[in-house]
């Protein structure tokens, strides 16, 4: 209803007048809801309600950065799936496109819009201020990050919403503020295109693993044939613009190995089935996209179900590793203490060998001394006329040989026999 728009309209200036202040800023970016409403109210039917919620985002996008502009393209993002869009900003891209197509051709009422036919004389004037206000929000939401990246990514999704073919109809409007802003976006993005180029450039110069692509004239050829089929068509800009986007995924190992997975997925359907340019492009999409990430999941359960295996083999094999390794440290132990325990038995036998050995030596220099001692006496016996005795002492000093050669075997370990004594 028109009381309804027009209390949207009054609403947003009192907004619009506490955001002025430094209290009511704050305020409004603690409270993430409201920006998101005011977001909402872009593609009010009210030309002055839409011209002034451009210049409040305007506004927000600067404040905090970067929580104002993180809380704006939050609003358009839920704009985007309020209104099921496929793309951030294609609710907003629209309106806008067909505001500047309501003012008929050359700004006559021949097709025009209801809502220029009944704005009057100054219709036309609030168009291209409304106009002229949407452009400078265009210009702060891209230029206000600091990151290269993310600007050409958001200049990207504006291409994406047609915002290339919203700017030459811009142009055909010849405001001069609006030209100036229009050049601002142009100017900026080569600046960026350049920047982006030159840090590859510069990756390609110092990494030398990348010669394939000097030296490739496989792919050159590949890319000039391809370049050749699109050129001149929208399809060129599309295709720009995929490379663009593939060319800002920095992302490392397995996220950015998926990034790629899922664009091979999405053209390999699309190539396969054919089914886009028949039926209604965001359903197929969708579609290919849940397809995609079914069969990413299917193939993470396997993955994880074959790193777990892969797991309880390795644990399994630590246990068999660590259980052999204690049967070998046993083993080991047991056979230093077998040694050590033969070692102790020959060091044992060797010392009572030489106590033995020393015993015998003993015994037979005593026994040589006996042996000389008797024959002394003998001799001095002779002498004194004692023949008779002589048999006897004979007889008693071969039967203390005996002894002494009994003791001898029986020391060295030798069995001991009368008839061994007779042979020796």
């Amino acid at each position: 209803r028109e009381v309804d728009h027009q209390m949207e309209y009054e609403i947003l200036k009192c907004l619009k007048s506490l955001l002025n202040c430094r209290w009511g800023a704050q305020e409004a970016l603690s409270h993430p809801t409201c920006i998101h409403s005011i977001t909402f109210s872009l593609i009010s039917q009210q030309l002055n309600t839409r011209k002034l919620v451009a210049e409040v985002l305007s506004f927000l996008c600067y404040c905090e950065i970067p929580t104002g502009h993180n809380l704006v393209l939050g609003g358009f993002d839920q704009l985007m799936q309020f209104r099921a869009e496929s793309g951030r900003f294609n609710a907003w891209m629209n309106i806008l496109e067909n505001t500047i197509n309501s003012r008929g051709r050359y700004g006559s009422l021949v097709n025009a819009s209801e809502e220029f036919k009944k704005g009057g004389i100054g219709i036309d004037g609030s168009i291209m201020e409304y106009v002229l206000s949407n452009m400078i929000l265009v210009n702060s939401i891209v230029g206000v990050c600091d990151d290269v990246e993310e600007r050409v990514r958001l200049r990207n999704q504006l291409h994406d919403c047609n915002l290339s073919r919203i700017i030459e109809k811009m142009r055909n409007l010849n405001y001069e503020l609006i030209n100036r802003q229009i050049s601002k976006f142009e100017n900026d993005s080569e600046l960026d295109f350049e920047e982006v180029t030159e840090y590859y450039n510069q990756q390609i110069l110092q990494d030398m693993t990348y010669p394939f692509i000097i030296f490739s004239f496989d792919i050159l050829i590949f890319i000039i044939a391809f370049m050749s089929s699109v050129e001149g068509t929208k399809a060129q800009d599309f295709f720009l613009s995929t490379l663009q986007q593939m060319l800002l995924i920095r992302d490392e190992g397995e996220t950015r190995t998926r990034y790629f997975q899922l664009i091979n997925a999405l053209i390999t359907q699309i190539v396969r089935d054919r089914r886009v340019p028949d039926q209604d492009l965001n359903s197929s999409l969708s579609l290919i996209v849940s397809q995609a990430i079914n069969k990413f999941n299917e193939q993470e359960k396997l993955e994880a179900a074959l790193e777990a295996a892969l797991e309880d083999a390795r644990e399994a094999k630590a246990i068999a590793e660590k259980a052999l390794r204690e049967k070998k440290e046993l083993q080991d132990e047991l056979s230093t203490r077998e040694d050590g325990n033969l070692k102790s038995k020959i060091d044992s036998n060797e010392q009572l060998l030489r106590i033995s050995r020393h015993t015998i030596q003993t015994q037979q220099v005593q026994i040589a001394e006996k042996d000389l001692l008797i024959r002394k006496y003998e001799s001095i016996l002779k002498e004194l006329g004692y023949s008779n005795d002589s048999d006897a002492s004979g007889q008693h000093d071969q039967e203390r040989r005996k002894e002494i050669a009994k003791t001898e075997a029986i020391l060295e370990g030798q069995v001991w026999t009368p008839s061994a004594f007779e042979f020796k």
